[in-house]
């Protein structure tokens, strides 16, 4: 995957409809997808990077940092095809042989499934599938008769989707809600997170979901402070404003985010040969220190609020977007500590 092309491409075309649209340009997901960006953590064996934890969050920083809501839809698209592992192999196969295989789903278990010999009757609606103007394919939750929780994959063609995501910012992430109306599901397309089927000696398969989930948040979480904190830069360089205290300090957190970030990646790579005592410092950093500075970050960033001017209230700047991504991801369960 070649970041510095992404950005040498990307850069130049974020625009203020870029940010005000409901869905990434076509072009862009194109560029992800020949870059095989989606397929970060897909086995090779599948057609995919097989990236460590470590390489695969400095991708995801490093596409946030460009913009906020295609940072936000390869975390979540390139998070979602690491349910590659839960397959059998030659289903997985079948999924992940093309780059454009791209899955989008909701973790509510908001449906039904219906078993019916060794396919499964699907109803039900979810909400929130980031990436789903985009996504070859949809993952969810459903609910058994007897109260046991499945996930299952389908085709986007057997899904109805609807444009509502009625939120402050990430707007361009098409976080839309679909719905399914008596769709067959086969056997070999259910799955369980967590039971894993094929390439057991891949590192990043042996992380808990949760685990992976909240590191790929993070990066992507610090991405998007990065790409808020270029534009004040490049506001103050636009007024010959010499770089201000608050500006070298949240750079400064920045960095000390992403060397966390790292070193927790790195532990994450090689989980299986922990000792106790380091597991618990991986966990400590997954859990405590880590939703501790993303806060951090997100305080600095209301102060450059204040100190930017009123410039960054009006919608007509870049910044004022970048800004609200800031706001609407920290809501995500995942990058915040477990007090708040």
């Amino acid at each position: 995957m070649r970041l510095e092309y992404i950005h040498h491409q990307l850069l130049p075309e974020v625009t203020l409809e870029s940010y005000t649209s409901d869905r990434l340009k076509e072009s862009w997901i194109e560029l992800l997808t020949t870059e095989k960006a989606f397929h970060l953590f897909v086995p090779k064996q599948f057609g995919g990077l097989e990236l460590s934890m470590s390489q695969g969050i400095l991708a995801l920083t490093s596409v946030s940092k460009i913009h906020g809501s295609l940072g936000w839809v390869l975390n979540l698209g390139a998070g979602a095809n690491y349910f590659s592992g839960f397959f059998e192999e030659d289903v997985a196969l079948e999924l992940f042989k093309y780059n454009s295989t791209v899955l989008a789903g909701s973790g509510g278990a908001t449906g039904t499934a219906r078993k019916i010999n060794k396919k499964y009757i699907i109803n039900g609606k979810w909400d929130k599938c980031t990436g789903a103007a985009h996504a070859s394919h949809f993952t969810f939750n459903a609910v058994h008769k007897d109260g046991r929780i499945s996930s299952f994959v389908i085709p986007r063609a057997e899904v109805t989707t609807q444009n509502n995501w009625p939120i402050v910012g990430l707007k361009a992430t098409s976080s839309f809600g679909i719905t399914i109306e008596n769709q067959l599901v086969k056997e070999q397309h259910r799955f369980i997170i967590g039971e894993l089927k094929n390439n057991f000696n891949y590192s990043v398969f042996q992380l808990d979901f949760e685990e992976f989930a909240r590191l790929c948040m993070s990066a992507s979480y610090i991405g998007i402070v990065g790409c808020f904190v270029r534009y004040y830069e490049n506001q103050l360089l636009e007024r010959k404003i010499d770089e201000t205290v608050l500006l070298k300090n949240i750079k400064k957190m920045l960095a000390s985010s992403q060397s966390s970030l790292q070193e927790c990646a790195h532990l994450f790579d090689q989980l299986k040969e922990l000792n106790p005592k380091e597991k618990e410092t991986a966990e400590l950093l997954l859990y405590n220190h880590l939703p501790e500075k993303h806060i951090e970050l997100f305080m600095f960033v209301q102060q450059i609020y204040l100190e930017a001017g009123m410039s960054i209230t009006q919608e007509s700047n870049l910044i004022h977007w970048a800004y609200r991504d800031v706001l609407t991801a920290i809501h995500h369960y995942m990058l915040r500590p477990a007090a708040l």
